[in-house]
């Protein structure tokens, strides 16, 4: 429950950065669209993500993969009439894979958006190309388009648990690639670094309730915010 507060908790502060660094206040409304994978069953985090984001006042929406050419249409329609300014696009599962078919048809009318990869690459093994999936995603997306990434990073009491779980003979342990900030940098590459750059997960908007803000090597995950030039 603690791990997953902290990922809602990373997904807002992330987006609230990106509209802070993208909107004026004489502009238009920002918007949040969060695209659910197949059939929603295992995306319901979305709805967590989106009732933090409307606490906060940010305009944000879940729903079902399916409709991402609507969505699109309505952010085209709205981009010029004057009505939405900033656009963020969160997939999960499916949604993700239609996250990139929206940000091209975005890309078409030169509208940036950003996407968010939270706690998701340390699932993907260097042999599957996480970088080529990374610029998949950015080649779609117009300039002016904002990434935001988080990954575990190296930690020596995870590796202490996975020595003890392959001795409980418990069977498979999950496969989880830890990456440095070295190479996290790496995914960025072509990309302008908001400042502070690669950090701590916890330095970005750290919760006052929460006393890892004070104790960030409590907590081994890195993240990173870039522009795309």
């Amino acid at each position: 429950m603690q791990s997953g507060r902290r990922y809602v908790s990373s997904c807002v502060g992330a987006i609230a950065v990106i509209l802070v660094l993208s909107c004026s206040p004489a502009r238009a409304e920002t918007r949040v669209i969060l695209l659910r994978g197949w059939f929603g069953v295992f995306s319901t985090g979305l709805d967590a993500i989106a009732d933090a984001l409307k606490a906060k006042g940010i305009h944000a929406e879940v729903a079902g993969h399916l409709q991402w050419k609507t969505a699109a249409e309505e952010i085209r329609r709205e981009r010029a009439q004057g009505k939405t300014d900033a656009i963020v696009l969160v997939g999960h599962s499916q949604g993700a894979n239609n996250v990139i078919d929206m940000a091209r048809l975005l890309e078409a009318q030169n509208v940036p958006v950003a996407l968010l990869v939270i706690a998701t690459l340390q699932h993907i093994p260097d042999t599957d190309r996480p970088a080529d999936m990374i610029a998949a995603y950015l080649n779609a997306m117009c300039s002016g388009s904002y990434l935001a990434l988080s990954h575990y990073g190296p930690d020596t009491q995870l590796a202490v648990a996975y020595q003890l779980f392959d001795q409980m003979q418990l069977g498979r342990r999950p496969d989880v690639s830890l990456r440095d900030r070295t190479s996290l940098a790496r995914l960025f590459t072509g990309l302008e670094f908001v400042e502070p750059g690669i950090v701590p997960i916890v330095a970005w908007r750290p919760d006052p309730d929460d006393d890892l803000g004070n104790h960030w090597e409590r907590l081994p995950i890195n993240a990173g915010l870039a522009r795309k030039p």
